[in-house]
Parts: C-alpha cells; sequence; structure tokens
C-alpha cells in the first residue's frame, strides 16, 4: 500500500471503489449520520466485502483488507460485548441463510463478532440501510447499496 494508508473514508462511493480497486480498505461515510445522533459508532459490514472481494483485488488488497478486519476486532475485544462504543452489523444480500453464516464464520475467524446480522435472501437493501444508518459501510458494492 502506497503511503501506508490504512482505511481510506469517503463520502463519494466512486472514490471508495477505486479505493478499494487499488488495495487500500475504503469505508462509505454516510452523509446523514449526523442526523441521526447515536452513543455508538454504527459499522456496517456487507457481505461483498468479506466474501467477495473486487474482481481486480490483488493479494495485497485482500491481505490488506483482512488486516484491517482483523484490527476492528481487536478494537471490539478492548470494549468487550456489553455497552460497547462500537456496534458491528453485518447484512448479507445475495443467497440465504447459508451465505450469512458462511460470511459470520469469515468475520469471526478475523476476530471480528457481530452485534446484528439481517440475511435479505435478494431482497433490496435500501429500505434496511435507511432504517440501519450506519456511520461507515464496508462493501465492494457500492453502486447497488440503493437497490
Amino acid at each position: 500500500m502506497q503511503n501506508n494508508v490504512q482505511l481510506f473514508l469517503t463520502t463519494d462511493g466512486n472514490e471508495a471503489l477505486q479505493a478499494t480497486q487499488q488495495g487500500v480498505p475504503s469505508a462509505l461515510l454516510d452523509k446523514n449520520s449526523a442526523s441521526c445522533p447515536s452513543e455508538q459508532l454504527r459499522v456496517l459490514f456487507c457481505e461483498d466485502a468479506i466474501i467477495q472481494p473486487h474482481a481486480g483485488s490483488t493479494a495485497a488488497s485482500k491481505k490488506s483488507a483482512q488486516s484491517f478486519l482483523a484490527q476492528l476486532g481487536q478494537i471490539r475485544q478492548k470494549f468487550g460485548m456489553f455497552n460497547s462504543p462500537v456496534c458491528f452489523t453485518l447484512l448479507t444480500s445475495r443467497g440465504g441463510k447459508d451465505s450469512c453464516c458462511s460470511t459470520l464464520k469469515s468475520l469471526r475467524a478475523l476476530g471480528v463478532s457481530v452485534d446484528e446480522a439481517y440475511c435479505l435472501g435478494g431482497a433490496p437493501r435500501g429500505p434496511i440501510l435507511s432504517l440501519l444508518r450506519p456511520h461507515l459501510l464496508l462493501s465492494d458494492g457500492f453502486s447497488q447499496l440503493d437497490g
């Protein structure tokens, strides 16, 4: 990774996708999260960022993403599960419960425990995203998040 960047944050989905394609883990910031105050930092993992990295991803970018997820897991362990200032949510839109379970296992293997998991089985993500209102969105499929 050039300049030792550990995470690229942006409100522009195209910029986030470009950074991910360059091997830098990226997260999409919700422009409207300030209007929905919360005691917790809400981080949403979309399945495609965990299990199905971008087709053009290099081994280095996949390793970088796994390293970042492991760091998030370490942060969570410092606070514990109850009354934590960080809330991790998983959203799977493709597949059924098996896909959701597989993604949960992958996250747990990296030391990341999630607070909530939503398995949509092909249903549109837009309605649940409007309710969850994450501060950080980790996904490779930014262009499809509204659907």
